[in-house]
């Protein structure tokens, strides 16, 4: 936890400190490829062991800051998401946390209110289940791909992207740049 939490500070200081421009953002979407996996692999678990319990993603929250380089062009950093489940049997409780670095290529100028942009990310995803007699965590790489995504406006923007991995499928969300 200790170097997951220094890694966490460092690729932070690195970010303030480079670029022209930083962005934070918030989204929300349907589920993940991973949540979707989850429900699936419960629902096959269930039938072969005979065990009571089953989960439903209810969607991704994602939580971004990034900066942009002095042409626009390219923007990295950190992003932060949360997958939700509704649970069912004997399993109480399970959520996903995860914490990635990113790179996103934006595929025209920064003085166009109308932006496309691509992006990639991986880092770590924690698994948290609760049952009624114990409780666990697990880790896991977290990937993520954004084959194209549309972000709309200037300094406040709205973007949808769509995603394979970790983020929602489809996620709609609300940006600032300063």
């Amino acid at each position: 936890m200790k170097k997951l939490l220094f890694l966490v500070c460092f690729l932070g200081l690195a970010i303030t400190s480079f670029g022209q421009k930083m962005e934070v953002a918030i989204g929300y979407g349907t589920p993940s490829l991973y949540g979707v996996a989850e429900s699936v692999i419960g629902g096959f678990g269930t039938l072969l062991t005979g065990s009571n319990y089953s989960t439903t993603s209810n969607g991704v929250l994602n939580v971004q800051v990034t900066r942009h380089d002095r042409e626009g062009r390219w923007r990295y950093g950190l992003e932060f998401n949360s997958e939700f489940f509704d649970t069912a049997g004997e399993l109480k409780s399970t959520t996903y946390y995860s914490i990635s670095p990113k790179v996103d290529h934006f595929w025209s100028g920064n003085q166009r209110k109308l932006r496309f942009y691509s992006g990639v990310a991986a880092g770590v995803l924690i698994r948290s289940s609760e049952t009624d007699s114990d409780s666990e965590s697990d880790a896991f790489l977290a990937v993520n791909v954004t084959p194209i995504a549309i972000r709309y406006g200037r300094e406040f923007g709205v973007f949808l992207a769509p995603n394979l991995g970790v983020n929602a499928f489809l996620q709609l969300g609300l940006s600032y740049q300063f």
